[in-house]
């Protein structure tokens, strides 16, 4: 089955790492007094918190993300750190491509230690101490990103889902030989496929050239008032342009075209057009001819003429 990267969406998973007080005191990060001191204060609190902030981050999110189901964890000022919690915390991590986290002081080590553990990128939910927790995790070796507002960080929700396309797309190549050796199909192409590979993740498909020419099932796609003046080479690019427009397949039977760029040299676009005449109109022309045509009235002056040859 053929897969469109447009389809591609970004897995976010929101992630709450809070603290409760279980015990009836006052100290230094606990200011308060009455009814905020008793146990279940905090967890009423941290439940307000939670609804709030995922009824924010639904409407803040771009269309490019799958919104996955929240994880929400409470430790307590017994200081515990479980197995359990990072269980809990990491149970979908195959699945996630980015967490959108929010971590409470007193839960630091819990995060932390999480954020460490899931080697995903982790995306602070904006707060005032965002930037604080965001430069404890950078010393650790985390990717994080901290943004002061929401509408900045589905810019790097954006930004994200483009990396994750890159690292899930097929690029079709066609050399004419060394089909094994991983070669661009053009000159102004990359140098190394493996260093784009290790970089951005792109995947390349080679098919020989020969061998792509007999799978090709092209027509022009052009009206003939596009193509006065034009020469085949032009013709050529525009009629590529319009059938990847019209979402045309351009090989047939086969899902190596899947992602596919077709090569930028003058002459494979013209080896393009030569397929496409001879398989429609059963017609063989000399590619060297094909080469100079500026018009489509020419193209069709050849095709007469080669086909009252026969």
């Amino acid at each position: 089955m053929i897969k469109n990267i447009m389809d591609i969406k970004l897995n976010v998973k929101p992630l709450f790492s809070m603290f409760a007080h279980k015990y009836y005191f006052e100290g230094p990060c606990r200011m308060a007094g009455g009814d905020a001191l008793q146990p279940g204060f905090d967890e009423m609190v941290n439940g307000a918190i939670f609804n709030g902030t995922m009824e924010g981050i639904k409407h803040s999110m771009p269309d490019c993300v799958n919104l996955m189901e929240p994880v929400y964890l409470e430790t307590t000022c017994d200081w515990d750190i479980k197995d359990e919690y990072f269980a809990k915390l990491l149970a979908d991590n195959h699945e996630v491509d980015v967490y959108l986290a929010m971590g409470q002081f007193g839960a630091d080590q819990v995060f932390n230690e999480f954020a460490t553990r899931a080697n995903k990128p982790i995306i602070m939910q904006p707060d005032l101490w965002g930037p604080a927790r965001a430069g404890a995790l950078y010393s650790l070796g985390v990717d994080v990103i901290c943004e002061l507002t929401w509408a900045d960080v589905a810019k790097q929700l954006i930004v994200l889902r483009a990396q994750k396309c890159l690292r899930e797309a097929n690029l079709l190549l066609v050399p004419r030989f060394n089909q094994a050796i991983p070669v661009a199909g053009a000159t102004d192409s990359f140098i190394d496929l493996g260093a784009v590979t290790k970089k951005l993740g792109i995947h390349f498909r080679t098919v020989n050239a020969h061998e792509i020419m007999d799978e090709l099932h092209l027509k022009f796609y052009l009206d003939p008032e596009d193509c006065f003046g034009q020469s085949m080479t032009q013709m050529a690019d525009k009629s590529i342009e319009r059938m990847i427009e019209l979402k045309m397949p351009i090989a047939k039977d086969s899902e190596r075209a899947t992602t596919c760029g077709m090569a930028g040299s003058a002459a494979m676009k013209i080896a393009l057009v030569y397929v496409a005449v001879k398989k429609d109109f059963e017609a063989d022309i000399p590619p060297g001819k094909l080469a100079f045509v500026k018009t489509s009235e020419e193209v069709g002056a050849l095709v007469y003429e080669a086909l009252h040859k026969r």
